[in-house]
């Protein structure tokens, strides 16, 4: 196990675990704080579990609703997380009135604390509550801080036990074309000339997908949002690209250079990126259909001695770039993803782009057999 030297001692200090199943607080009947803590003295001060008082930041929310509560973000890095379930009766003790705790355990051990919703919807008892710190020592230190705020004795149901919240890409977020209909699209990303991503601007969530993207990267910008520890194919993370950050499926894990490969669920495309810079999704962001529909362009192929092409590439989004397209499922590749003809209708014109690569010389036509 990885152990950390603190500085006092020199000797290593205890594991996480370690220390959030071991750590107690002797007490009778009261908690006590240093004299330099600014919740010392304060009303939210508890003598029993029974007479809890919630004070979430100057608000009147007891930390039960739906609302996010993050407390002392800034431009820190942060490197390590740790996180554990806590009941949401809990949460506005932890918090302490006016964030006076968690601003407590930032100033003794510079751990920021982020307390979010559950994965479930149908689970509002529990709150997800996460330590952000750049090493395992002050993680450590503040889960002591937390401990010492809900002693064993009083709160035998406050075990700080890690738990690992991890979200993979459910089937009914997916969005499916139509078969056996046309029905219209728009190109969002292109792997090569036939290899692609559309959105389906006639689904009701469609129009959604712009504020939902900036509300995405207003909180990840801004928030130090949790770091995915042990990524997983599969897993549903979030990504930085450019100035905004976007749902991602982790499709392979390289270990040798800890990076990984995503597919982006909302506008397509692959991308190789550290594992360092993805985050923990929100259940919040995971109620809207993945907008970004994986497609083949069908009875085409490359030429042998060629592959596919920047060329075909470029000649391929001219034709299909920006503009809504007509569509129309052709088949059903032996790994699930659609094969679609492509029309662009310009007026009373129908232009058929899987002919038109193919009469260009970048393509050959394959017909499917029955």
């Amino acid at each position: 196990e990885n152990h950390c030297v603190t500085p006092e001692s020199g000797r290593s200090s205890e594991t996480l675990s370690e220390t959030a199943e071991t750590l107690q607080v002797d007490v009778n009947g009261h908690l006590t704080f240093p004299d330099d803590c600014i919740a010392a003295g304060g009303q939210d001060m508890l003598p029993s579990p029974e007479a809890a008082y919630c004070d979430s930041v100057g608000s009147n929310d007891s930390g039960r609703g739906g609302s996010e509560l993050q407390f002392g973000f800034d431009s820190q890095p942060c490197s390590m997380t740790y996180e554990f379930d806590l009941h949401s009766d809990h949460c506005g003790y932890l918090i302490g009135k006016r964030g006076s705790h968690v601003n407590y355990i930032k100033e003794k051990t510079n751990a920021l604390i982020w307390i979010r919703n559950a994965l479930s919807p149908f689970n509002n008892e529990k709150k997800i509550v996460s330590i952000i710190a750049s090493d395992e020592a002050s993680i450590n230190e503040a889960l002591k801080l937390i401990r010492k705020r809900f002693p064993l004795a009083i709160y035998p149901d406050v075990t700080l036990e890690r738990s690992n919240h991890v979200l993979v890409c459910p089937p009914t977020l997916k969005l499916s074309p139509p078969e056996a209909v046309e029905f219209q699209v728009v190109l969002s990303a292109t792997v090569n000339a036939a290899h692609f991503f559309v959105q389906l601007p006639t689904h009701p969530s469609y129009h959604a997908l712009p504020p939902f993207t900036l509300s995405m990267a207003s909180m990840y910008t801004h928030c130090h949002a949790p770091v995915v520890t042990s990524p997983t194919v599969g897993n549903i993370v979030v990504s930085p690209v450019a100035d905004g950050w976007f749902r991602a499926e982790i499709m392979e894990v390289f270990t040798e250079d800890d990076t990984c490969k995503l597919k982006y669920l909302d506008y397509g495309g692959y991308q190789i990126v550290p594992t360092s810079t993805l985050r923990q999704i929100n259940f919040e962001f995971m109620q809207m259909p993945f907008q970004a529909i994986e497609c083949y362009l069908a009875n085409v192929t490359c030429h042998e001695e060629l592959g596919w092409t920047e060329e075909s590439k470029i000649s391929f989004e001219n034709l299909a770039q920006g503009q809504i397209l007509s569509a129309y499922v052709a088949g059903i590749a032996d790994d699930g993803i659609p094969c679609l003809h492509l029309y662009k209708v310009t007026g009373a014109t129908n232009t058929f782009i899987n002919q038109a690569l193919v009469e260009s010389g970048l393509a050959k036509w394959v017909s499917y057999e029955q």
